[in-house]
């Protein structure tokens, strides 16, 4: 690593003040003891105008996805609210080594981000007046003796009690900035300092949530590969059906999370099975009447197993309520027309489809236009006639 490097320094300034003006809670009351009524009311109407402006676009800083574009705003905010600077800089600080680091810089009339070299830093011994900015923890002003940077505020960004970095602004204009400008800094510099923060939560977060997600899967394939491995002859039929039914579901105008969790249902939807017997769960004939009051059992078994489970709310639909029918001879409750939720009949329509075109030990597939023409008269009956009119449009495409 290196000390922060020329090109940095001579795009920034090529000279620096030796005394820096001190922030006016220093310098006595407001440090202002000696202005005319007129210039005070001026400077307060000026004040609060600008804080006016930094309020409304704070927001704008909360809204970026990622740092760089943070950066941007914020440069694009600053030049709205002084006018007359020429350069803006940020620095981030290093937890670590406390080393602070220029990370963005632009240039009036060209706000794209300006090169700097990223290997360039300031020392945590350096006498620099941002060194000194962050230990100070409150802004400077400097008035500097050269063509390049006549004036400049430097702002520390703090957020709860730790500086988040620094940033900068340099005026060609000898005694451009004074008080007002270096609070006006300051509260750039805490907003954005928070906004930082908030960004760093919410790609935690996302992160967080990706790793569930993956968890979340797992589990849901895992269940359903250990139930195949169970019922080989239903094995791969819950990867058709949680495509097909996310299809169907796409038609119905279902938002992507819903179709998520659709998708979840759908491949979940037997795993009450897991609690049925294997003398009847494989049983290779038709099932008797004892055989079918255990095997209506499963619906029941699948809820015990999910409702428990706050990530499995949303999907239990399906599970639990798929052998409803619309005419309320269904089971395991009964339930009737819409009461039956929405997903488990939209999911009715593809179980059954999808199982009578499929070869079972005490049947043969049956032809697909067999098949629709059962569905056609089920409507009504067994299926909701809204979504077999939806399964129909979408099997003629």
């Amino acid at each position: 690593m290196k000390k922060i490097s020329s090109n940095v320094k001579n795009f920034r300034s090529s000279g620096r003040p030796s005394a820096p003006v001190r922030h006016p809670a220093q310098n006595g009351r407001h440090g202002l003891p000696h202005l005319q009524t007129s210039v005070l009311r001026e400077q307060i109407h000026r004040y609060h105008t600008k804080l006016a402006l930094i309020s409304k676009a704070q927001p704008t800083l909360a809204e970026a996805q990622t740092r760089p574009e943070l950066y941007d705003r914020l440069a694009r905010l600053v030049f709205a609210v002084l006018p007359k600077i020429h350069w803006f800089y940020l620095f981030r600080v290093n937890p670590e080594n406390g080393l602070i680091y220029c990370v963005y810089a632009a240039q009036e009339h060209n706000l794209q981000p300006q090169p700097f070299d990223p290997a360039a830093y300031i020392s945590p011994a350096g006498s620099d007046p941002i060194r000194q900015a962050v230990l100070r923890r409150s802004p400077l002003v400097l008035q500097a003796p050269t063509r390049q940077a006549q004036s400049i505020v430097i702002a520390p960004m703090i957020h709860q009690n730790r500086v988040e970095g620094v940033l900068e602004v340099v005026s060609k204009i000898r005694l451009r900035f004074g008080t007002l400008e270096m609070d006006i800094m300051a509260l750039l510099g805490n907003s954005a300092a928070l906004a930082l923060e908030n960004l760093s939560l919410r790609s935690e977060l996302v992160q967080t949530n990706q790793q569930l997600n993956f968890a979340y899967d797992a589990a849901v394939e895992g269940w359903r590969r250990a139930l195949e491995l169970r019922d080989r002859a239903t094995e791969n039929h819950g990867s058709r059906v949680a495509e097909m039914t996310v299809r169907l579901a796409v038609t119905l105008g279902y938002s992507p999370l819903e179709l998520s969790h659709l998708r979840f249902g759908a491949q979940l939807h037997d795993i009450g099975k897991i609690g049925v017997p294997d003398s009847v769960l494989l049983k290779p004939g038709p099932l008797d009447a004892d055989d079918l009051k255990i095997m209506r059992e499963h619906p029941g078994y699948a809820y015990e197993m999910l409702h428990s489970i706050p990530n499995f709310q949303p999907i239990l639909d399906i599970p639990y309520s798929h052998h409803e029918r619309w005419d309320g001879t269904g089971y395991p409750r009964g339930l009737r027309g819409e009461q039956i939720p929405y997903p488990a009949r939209i999911f009715a329509v593809i179980d059954v489809w999808d199982a009578l075109r499929s070869d079972r030990p005490y049947r043969s597939a049956w032809p697909e236009t067999q098949v629709i023409r059962h569905i056609r008269d089920e409507s009504g009956k067994h299926f909701d006639p809204c979504v077999v009119e939806a399964f129909l449009r979408m099997m003629l495409v």
